[in-house]
């Protein structure tokens, strides 16, 4: 069991999280490049969320425990089971930059994980890709970029499928 602190600020979190339907725990999904959970390096794709601010999370609905972080400010306690050790850190690939040939808006699209952590992007623009580890779903920074922060793209997968 590992106690994790982190102070939010007006910025969110930068995890998602999803429940196993079959045991009905909460893990941590994807923890977005850039985002307050990736700069403390303390929260991991796949550590059991246990408790948030003392509130037990079995049970509940992802929704529910969104719904308690919303609602906290400042310090965030998190008990979370780590996932078995990664360093992901040195296993990052080299950065990708790619040139988007549609425009894509995650707030119009069913199929998005988490579409608040979207990024929209236009025809034309410069995407720098930071993360692929998800098949599906990859992170990327649209440049020039001030935001420290990544967000959802689809994969080349997901528009090889839906072309």
């Amino acid at each position: 069991m590992r106690i994790v602190c982190l102070v939010k600020n007006k910025q969110p979190l930068g995890a998602t999280i999803k429940k196993d339907e079959d045991t009905g725990e909460i893990f941590i999904a994807r923890v977005i490049h850039g985002g307050l959970a990736d700069r403390s390096g303390l929260l991991h794709p796949g550590d059991l969320l246990v408790e948030v601010n003392g509130n037990p999370v079995e049970g509940l609905d992802p929704e529910q425990v969104i719904q308690i972080l919303v609602q906290s400010q400042g310090t965030i306690l998190f008990k979370v089971i780590p996932n078995t050790p990664q360093s992901t850190k040195s296993q990052q690939p080299a950065l990708l930059y790619v040139r988007a040939m549609v425009d894509y808006c995650p707030l119009q699209d069913p199929a998005i994980p988490c579409p608040d952590a979207g990024i929209v992007f236009s025809r034309g623009d410069l995407l720098e890709i930071v993360d692929q580890t998800d098949v599906h779903w990859w992170q990327a920074r649209k440049l020039p970029s001030a935001s420290a922060c990544a967000g959802l793209i689809p994969s080349t997968s997901l528009f090889k499928r839906w072309g």
